[in-house]
């Protein structure tokens, strides 16, 4: 298991007039990238967006009342975003990506997992981009 966390999660900024499509495609040609997702997530200032590239599996747990009741915890890829814009026309993002991944399962049939999590943030002026990469290990 060659397992790197997080690899080294990049998050940069990217001007307006660098082609990021281009310098991807090179890169993927290459065997250097590997492009997991592409989504396209839209809010509004100060609400957060969410986007997950994996699985849910149930968990069972006992409720106020004693009954068994079952939920649903997501894993895989995850990234939570919230956006401000800012007076003087930047956007500042608050950027929370996590890699989780079912390892197991206890005796008792309930699941393990294991969590990489950053939180993060990003101001961007007009016309700048941004890309995260690094949210992937590898077994």
């Amino acid at each position: 298991s060659n397992t790197n966390p997080f690899a080294a999660l990049i998050t940069r900024v990217i001007d307006s007039n660098i082609k990021v499509d281009l310098i991807i495609e090179a890169l993927e040609a290459k065997g250097v990238v590997r492009t997991l997702a592409e989504p396209n997530l839209t809010t509004l200032s100060g609400e957060s967006a969410s986007f997950n590239a994996g699985g849910e599996v149930p968990i069972r747990s006992i409720g106020t009342d004693g009954n068994i009741q079952i939920e649903y915890k997501q894993f895989g890829v995850n990234l939570l975003f919230t956006p401000v814009v800012m007076d003087d026309s930047k956007i500042h993002i608050k950027l929370a990506p996590e890699v989780s991944d079912l390892t197991g399962f206890t005796t008792a049939g309930d699941p393990i997992f294991t969590n990489r999590k950053l939180a993060t943030v990003v101001e961007l002026r007009d016309g700048q981009s941004f890309a995260v990469g690094g949210l992937l290990s590898s077994k």
